[in-house]
């Protein structure tokens, strides 16, 4: 955060507060070489009335648009964060105008930014000019080369953002490791989902993907399988079976049912045109990010963009912050309508531990597919992992650090455990010991869910293994020290 405000202070600094700073220094330079000793004020009467071509006037016309450009330049820079600010703040107040004004917003401001970008390079070259002609300035050619370049580079980072600003607003998929199971293939899932958004009112799923990644999430972004396509367009509800492996069916409920939540009412615009055009903002952000690889005039020139659009989105997600906290408090609340209180409580706590070691264990299958080595069922060595783990760690420490944690999703910042349950009114900390003696028990495997989660492994070790560097599936029971906990 610190970095991102740090640059937008130097995208002002680079070029207007320098030409006003320049221009004002010239300026006064002028007042003094006034042979009649009359300062500013009588220069520019005798400038205007005798139109006199002598070299004070010319540089007093010169060096006051400067002046004047500098500034304009300045409050251009101050004026497009400062009216994104304000709008987005006068938006935020009414959920359903926010979805439909915010996708406009970003376009508006994305459109507005090349051009700053080019009185930016302007103000440099006109300082620059001006600086030799009036002999304030003696560049070496390695100088003259930097100025330009910089010029140059911010000329083309306008261009750039002009002409891929439909590729920087276009919403990136998703990407999962999964696989889309139809009707045939996981007729209670789909039917579980649709009843759940017919009781709550909401838009029902039109594709359900399973994976291993410890989350459950439902969006209207598309979504891309890795190695294995996209998804057709309309909401996709993504399942861990992890989830289908450790929840019964009321805490399942319940956990849909808080997904699907946010696809009710207002929040289906927001869920639908909000998070696409906030994606984008990220997509922006990064396609102006620093990269090591470009010279350092680029990444210059590139500041100024980077800054702008960095605030940006550091002001969105300090005001969407409570916009957040309430649809998951209210989505909390739908979802008790399928699984009272506690029983809420357990699956949220289940969720979060799930996702508690995952990290650890993709860097673990990492460096062990390193070694050519790769497993049959992650789900399964994943669960192994955790219940060793869950063993392992102190009861009290356990407890303070699950109640600090939230569970993963790949778009919304989901509220800590602890914060979820205050506003179920439950206490967590008296439910945390019996949930992981629960989740420490074993439980029967499903053919079904066993043959997908086989499936999704073989797809992740496809997708992220060196093309021609063969692979050996390992058969033990125990787990190889990567994967331990």
């Amino acid at each position: 955060m610190n970095k991102d405000i740090g640059t937008f202070v130097l995208s002002i600094l680079i070029a207007p507060v320098f030409g006003i700073l320049f221009s004002l220094y010239a300026l006064q330079l002028v007042a003094m070489s006034d042979p009649e000793g009359g300062g500013m004020t009588a220069i520019v009467r005798w400038c205007a009335e005798n139109h006199d071509a002598r070299m004070y006037c010319h540089a007093l016309r010169e060096f006051t648009l400067l002046k004047s450009l500098s500034f304009v330049a300045l409050v251009a820079t101050i004026l497009l964060p400062l009216t994104y600010t304000v709008i987005l703040l006068s938006l935020s107040g009414n959920r359903a105008a926010l979805a439909r004004g915010y996708p406009l917003l970003v376009r508006i401001c994305l459109a507005v930014l090349p051009f700053i970008l080019v009185a930016h390079a302007i103000l440099i070259a006109f300082i620059a000019w001006e600086a030799i002609e009036y002999r304030f300035w003696h560049p070496s050619a390695f100088l003259l080369f930097a100025i330009v370049a910089v010029v140059g580079a911010l000329l083309l980072a306008a261009f750039n953002i002009l002409t891929d600003m439909r590729q920087m607003l276009a919403v990136e998929p998703l990407r999962v490791t999964g696989i889309a199971v139809d009707e045939s293939r996981a007729p209670d899932l789909h039917a579980r989902a649709r009843r759940i958004a017919q009781k709550l009112g909401a838009a029902a799923p039109r594709h359900i993907v399973v994976g291993i990644e410890p989350m459950v999430f439902m969006t209207s972004i598309p979504v891309r399988l890795r190695g294995v396509g996209d998804v057709p367009e309309g909401e996709t509800l993504y399942v861990s079976t992890l989830a289908l492996r450790t929840l019964d069916d009321t805490e399942l409920d319940g956990l849909l049912a808080y997904e699907i939540a946010h696809f009710t009412g207002s929040d289906l615009a927001f869920s639908r045109r909000f998070a696409p055009a906030q994606a984008a903002l990220a997509n922006a952000v990064d396609s102006v990010d620093e990269d090591v690889s470009e010279s350092v005039f680029m990444r210059i020139a590139k500041a100024p963009a980077y800054g702008l659009l960095s605030l940006m989105l550091l002001v969105l997600r300090w005001r969407m912050r409570q916009v957040h906290v309430d649809r998951e408090a209210a989505a909390d609340q739908a979802a008790l309508g399928f699984a009272p209180a506690l029983r809420m409580i357990p699956m949220i706590i289940k969720m979060t531990v799930l996702g508690s070691q995952w990290l650890e264990f993709r860097r673990g299958l990492t460096d062990l597919m390193n070694r050519g080595i790769g497993r049959r069922n992650i789900a399964r060595d994943y669960l192994q992992r955790l219940r060793d783990h869950l063993g392992k760690a102190d009861a009290g420490k356990l407890r303070f650090e699950l109640s600090q944690m939230t569970t993963p999703h790949p778009l919304d910042p989901h509220l800590s455990l602890g914060m979820r349950a205050a506003s179920i009114g439950i206490d967590d900390k008296n439910l945390i010991a019996p949930t992981v003696i629960a989740l420490r028990q074993e439980q029967p495997e499903k053919p079904v869910l066993v043959a997908i989660e086989e499936e999704v492994t073989k797809a992740d070790l496809d997708y992220t293994r060196v093309p021609g560097h063969p692979i050996k599936l390992e058969e033990t029971v125990d787990l190889p020290k990567e994967l331990t906990a």
